[in-house]
């Protein structure tokens, strides 16, 4: 499960991070990708 871990160092990351503005972006590419990767599972087509 690398991805887990990946979100995982993100989240740590900038909960750590003493740039507000840095780690504010970070959750936001975070739960975009988060998102995105929901919806590609969900719309994925069935083979």
């Amino acid at each position: 499960m690398a991805i887990k871990s990946y979100l995982k160092n993100i989240l740590e990351f900038s909960i750590l991070s003493k740039d507000k503005i840095f780690s504010r972006w970070h959750l936001t590419e975070l739960l975009s990708f988060f998102n995105n990767s929901i919806l590609f599972h969900q719309f994925r087509p069935k083979v």
